[in-house]
């Protein structure tokens, strides 16, 4: 079977467990499995990757205080802050990131969050409580592809979030930076405050620099066969309304 399709601002219900998976704009049942997010210097796509965390600390994160993450090559850059920005953005002090290649801005602020039925959204009010920045440098073999060894060479940045107000939820989130893309990811760890529980939606945003060329399965429908061609579009086409297959490719201007 092909990919889930998403929406324009992907609302959906999956009663699984364990880990809330990234993605943008788009829903995917949680599972085991990460859904990466790449970026390549004129491209934007997405993939699949399964990937292991690493552990340990620093120091809690002041809202106005921003991070960065920087591909090995240092040509890509992921901005990453908590703080209020104003319309059209939502209320509140929220996780934000961005995305610059070549000092070029690719994809400005965008904001990141998940809605559970039972307990509501972990989307704002948050801060992050510590921090892990590490190297990923080896590599594995797959059994279909161009290639049959992929080197995996990337910086990793893991965020542990948490509620400022009560209940205190805790969300994990984590970047890495490659030379040719952008992923990232949430993990819920285990805690007292969510235990069973149903997404309902996922707030990760991508809000680009332009209304750029896009290719896109326009499914119409959740109950398709998951066959289409890739329709060439622009990013302003993608309304609430859509349903679209993944994955979804966007290139971007050379002049942006």
């Amino acid at each position: 079977m092909g990919p889930e399709p998403i929406t324009g601002r992907s609302d959906s219900a999956d009663e699984e467990k364990s880990k809330a998976v990234a993605s943008l704009r788009y829903y995917h049942p949680i599972s085991e499995a990460m859904v990466m997010k790449r970026l390549s210097p004129l491209v934007f796509s997405t993939c699949t990757a399964i990937t292991v965390c690493s552990l340990l600390n620093t120091n809690t994160v002041a809202a106005s205080s921003a991070l960065t993450l920087s591909s090995p090559d240092r040509q890509i850059q992921v901005s990453i802050a908590i703080k209020e920005k104003l319309d059209p953005y939502p209320a509140g002090n929220r996780f934000y990131y961005s995305v610059a290649f070549h000092r070029k801005d690719i994809v400005l602020d965008s904001p990141l969050g998940l809605d559970f039925k039972e307990t509501g959204p972990i989307s704002r009010d948050l801060v992050i409580k510590k921090q892990d920045l590490r190297t990923i440098q080896q590599n594995w073999q797959t059994v279909a592809g161009k290639s049959k060894n992929v080197v995996d060479h990337c910086n990793e940045l893991h965020l542990w979030l948490e509620e400022t107000n009560p209940p205190h939820r805790q969300v994990e989130v984590l970047f890495r930076a490659y030379n040719d893309g952008v992923a990232f990811r949430y993990y819920l760890p285990p805690q007292a405050g969510i235990q069973d529980f149903r997404l309902t939606s996922e707030r990760s945003e991508f809000h680009f620099a332009g209304n750029h060329t896009a290719w896109a399965a326009q499914y119409g429908t959740y109950t398709s066969s998951q066959e289409k061609e890739f329709d060439r579009i622009t990013l302003s086409q993608v309304i609430p309304s859509s349903v679209i297959g993944l994955p979804m490719l966007v290139q971007v201007d050379e002049g942006a």
